[in-house]
């Protein structure tokens, strides 16, 4: 049995006092209206049925204004970056053409050298290299983790590219830590 001071502090905590830590939203209020929502949903039935498809053509208009925004969105940012480089110096623009030119370079090491390098060492294509790693790619990108990556790249290698099976128990594991 919970007494009732705590009782009372957690229904004052929950209703009434605003939490700075969560931005001052009372959550459990909201879930609280949106169940009586649902019930007398439930009761009601038929007669409810006006108030849900309020409710629908309200989510339809906000979700249209939604797309509205993410088509424009861009050329909004393009307004203000454009407004930013016009009212900096030139300093700012040669500063801006080296990250280009690294973030160029970079690619190019990417897509034309490691290419090179793998058909050259193991006289292997890339392309199948590619597609045969693509799993472990697409889970590198997503977690941002390479220790998560290698259980999904020992995988690859030794099932979709067939490559000796004594080969990434040895090296792999000590590539994370360089990374």
């Amino acid at each position: 049995m919970v007494p009732w001071r705590i009782r009372t502090r957690i229904c004052e905590r929950c209703f009434h006092e605003s939490d700075h830590r969560h931005g001052g939203k009372q959550y459990l209020a909201i879930v609280a209206f949106a169940y009586f929502l649902w019930h007398c949903h439930y009761c009601l039935k038929e007669r409810a049925q006006t108030v849900l498809t309020v409710i629908n053509e309200f989510f339809n208009i906000t979700m249209t204004i939604v797309r509205w925004i993410m088509r424009l969105a861009p050329w909004g940012i393009m307004g203000l970056l454009a407004k930013l480089v016009a009212s900096q110096n030139i300093e700012l623009l040669s500063i801006l053409g080296n990250t280009l030119r690294s973030l160029w370079g970079q690619l190019c090491f990417m897509t034309h050298h490691l290419p090179l390098l793998l058909w050259l060492i193991t006289k292997k294509s890339p392309w199948q290299f590619f597609h045969g790693m693509r799993e472990a790619f697409v889970t590198a990108f997503s977690t941002s983790s390479s220790i998560a990556t290698l259980p999904v790249s020992l995988r690859c290698v030794t099932e979709n590219l067939r490559w000796i099976k004594i080969l990434p128990v040895r090296f792999c594991p000590s590539a994370p830590p360089l990374i």
